[in-house]
């Protein structure tokens, strides 16, 4: 699906209001989380590199994966264009990745990414083995609560759209994600939305 809609996608920050909300949040979150130049940092699902160009200014080492050739090219592309030239961008799956990573990261980021995995705590568990002890795990995932995506869910069910929906595998409310987060021993630390909720 993100073969197809790569370029699309990576304009949709620039030229959807939603998606400019949503990368002003993500910005103070890595501000705020990534400052230091010791940081060693993992992006997993990086797109088209929206996230991964913020990184690259702020940490020390910035590794990038994700399973399109088209966003990781277009990823390549936007570090090359910020001055970033020598970050390590890899095509894969993002569970194979982990198990075969020997590093250890102070921040791991996935944006957009857990919702499409098939299992979530079996890709936990495989990120936090990446994670240092005393490490920051930033994501975002779909409000289960939100009336948006209830409406999203009952559009796809009656007309098939939106046709992103149908790759869809994990929506959370709050609740029940902190719920499975500590069943993985991790905390939340904050919590934001990305638009007005319950929206």
């Amino acid at each position: 699906w993100h073969e197809k809609i790569a370029k699309r996608f990576e304009r949709r920050y620039v030229e959807g209001r939603l998606f400019r909300d949503r990368f002003q949040v993500w910005s103070r979150i890595l501000n705020k989380y990534c400052n230091a130049k010791e940081t060693y940092a993992l992006d997993l699902g990086c797109g088209a590199g929206n996230f991964a160009v913020l990184l690259a200014a702020q940490c020390h080492s910035l590794k990038c994966v994700d399973g399109s050739q088209a966003m990781v090219r277009l990823c390549r592309e936007n570090l090359a264009n910020a001055g970033y030239e020598n970050i390590d961008v890899s095509v894969a799956d993002i569970d194979e990745y982990c198990v075969k990573q020997s590093s250890f990261f102070d921040v791991i980021c996935c944006s957009s990414v857990l919702e499409y995995i098939d299992n979530f705590d079996v890709t936990m568990r495989k990120v936090l083995d990446r994670m240092e002890e005393d490490g920051v795990l930033i994501f975002s995932v779909p409000n289960a609560d939100s009336v948006y995506r209830r409406l999203e869910r009952v559009a796809f069910r009656t007309m098939r759209k939106p046709a992103y929906y149908r790759y869809v595998k994990n929506t959370f409310s709050l609740k029940n994600l902190s719920k499975r987060l500590g069943s993985h021993a991790l905390d939340v630390i904050e919590a934001h939305y990305m638009t007005d909720a319950p929206y």
